[in-house]
């Protein structure tokens, strides 16, 4: 909360509620470091959804800040001379907004309404497209008005979601 600096790296902080600040509450001199964390799901009464931020800077950096609920700032709520460093980071899905206040874009931010699948072809969700994927494809071929939309998402199993597996090959990142 006051003058803390934690380091925080590939951490998760997920489905908190809170009247303020769901996932992480900085104020006065606190400047916190998140390196590649997931802050998501959180639900407030008030501001600040996944981070509340007020009177400080912390820097954020190749985290994903998705799907959090607040009045206000549902990803990050930034007040009374807050500039957080952001770089690398995705900040998406949030509600009623992704940024309430000032923030420094320090670049390779994605800020949206919708987050992206960030590996749309993994059918069997095990991180990683392989052959799984591939037969799980196969075994749906044809007209499908009720596959699973990670499976195809117009009705028809076709050589395009064939290409999606084949062309996203490997780990996801």
């Amino acid at each position: 909360d006051y003058y803390s600096n934690p380091y925080l790296s590939q951490c998760s902080i997920s489905n908190n509620t809170a009247s303020s600040g769901g996932g992480m509450q900085c104020e006065v001199g606190s400047d916190p470091y998140l390196f590649e964390c997931t802050v998501s799901g959180n639900q407030v009464a008030y501001d600040g959804g996944g981070l509340f931020c007020s009177d400080n800077s912390p820097v954020i950096t190749d985290c994903t800040i998705a799907n959090n609920v607040a009045t206000q700032g549902g990803g990050l709520w930034c007040s009374y001379v807050s500039v957080p460093l952001v770089s690398g980071t995705q900040i998406c899905g949030n509600t009623p907004n992704q940024i309430f206040g000032t923030w420094d874009d320090l670049g390779g931010n994605t800020v949206a309404d919708v987050c992206q699948d960030p590996c749309p072809a993994d059918v069997t969700h095990d991180g990683e497209v392989n052959v799984s994927d591939l037969l799980a494809v196969i075994a749906a071929w044809g007209p499908c008005p009720d596959c699973d939309e990670d499976v195809d998402a117009n009705g028809t199993v076709d050589v395009t979601d064939l290409l999606e597996v084949i062309g996203n090959w490997g780990p996801c990142s």
